[in-house]
C-alpha cells in the first residue's frame, strides 16, 4: 500500500472511535504496520506543509528532569 491508502486508513481508524489495536484486528492490518504508516504519513504532511517536526531534548540536573526554554 501506499502513503495515500495510509492515510485514509489512519482517518478511518480515528474517526471509527475503536483502539488501534481493534480497528487493526477487525480490518486484518498489523499493529506494527499501523505504527510504521503513522510515523511516515505524519512526516509526508509535516514536509507538504513546509514544516519540520523539532523534538525538545531535556537536560538532566542532579538527577531530576528539566525541561529545556524553547528557542523561539
Amino acid at each position: 500500500m501506499r502513503t495515500g491508502q495510509w492515510a485514509d486508513i489512519i482517518k478511518d481508524c480515528k474517526e471509527s472511535g475503536l483502539k488501534v489495536d481493534g480497528y487493526c484486528a477487525q480490518h486484518g492490518l498489523s499493529g506494527n504496520s499501523y505504527f510504521y504508516w503513522l510515523r511516515k504519513v505524519k512526516e509526508a504532511a509535516l514536509t507538504q506543509s513546509g514544516f519540520v517536526e523539532v523534538r525538545q531534548q531535556v537536560e538532566s540536573y542532579s538527577g531530576h528532569a528539566v525541561p529545556v526554554k524553547p528557542v523561539l
